[in-house]
């Protein structure tokens, strides 16, 4: 609980603290693909295992020396069988063509090799270069079997209807100069629903049901 506290009086969304305590001490090994990586210091990297992995960043320009610049709209320009991971964060509702890709990063994974990613659910159109889709767990779970993946894992991030109010809460407080101010009241207000959900959920009282779910965004692993 202290780590999403002082991320979130950091300023983080909820959204990202979650994200990224999701992936602490996750471990990643081999030949992995970063799939669309805004950079190589991107703050995933401040939680994810990777000190046996060799990582090749990609995203649609050359962001920093070293990156591949990629289309993920069209065919990969990767062999087969390639890598033993592959990321995918933030990054599959910006490409509208999602089956072909995910069907292309199925192609290039070793046997057995994984996909690990998050999407985000909650959140306001951020184009980059385009936003087109907003998966639920279940639309993402038929969209990973049906392009070729198995042992499809789903873990939903950020339960509950007060930690979607805490985001939505971040994104109206406006980023104005003469509003600013108001931001660090936003980030307490944040922890404060972040302290009293969890106690909603801890005396088994949370907003969600089997059929009515709230969440941030939902991460997922698969393998080939």
């Amino acid at each position: 609980m202290f780590k999403v506290i002082k991320s979130c009086l950091s300023g983080y969304t909820m959204t990202r603290t979650l994200f990224n305590l999701h992936y602490e001490n996750y471990r990643i090994e081999g030949k992995v693909l970063d799939a669309g990586a805004k950079s190589r210091y991107i703050n995933y990297y401040d939680y994810l295992n990777h000190e046996e992995a060799d990582i090749t960043f990609t995203d649609l320009k050359k962001n920093e020396k070293g990156f591949i610049a990629m289309d993920f709209e069209k065919l990969l320009p990767i062999d087969p069988d390639e890598f033993d991971y592959v990321l995918l964060m933030n990054v599959l509702e910006h490409v509208y063509n999602h089956k072909r890709f995910l069907g292309e990063l199925n192609r290039i994974l070793k046997k057995e090799g994984k996909l690990v990613g998050f999407v985000p659910f909650l959140i306001g159109f951020h184009a980059d270069p385009g936003d087109f889709y907003r998966y639920t767990h279940s639309c993402l779970e038929k969209l990973l079997f049906e392009t070729g993946f198995n042992q499809v894992k789903i873990t939903l991030i950020g339960e509950g209807s007060l930690l979607c109010i805490s985001d939505l809460m971040l994104f109206y407080f406006p980023k104005h100069k003469y509003f600013f101010f108001l931001r660090p009241l936003s980030w307490v207000l944040s922890a404060i629903l972040y302290i009293i959900n969890s106690f909603m959920f801890y005396i088994g009282k949370g907003m969600n049901t089997k059929t009515k779910m709230a969440y941030l965004g939902v991460a997922f692993e698969a393998k080939k």
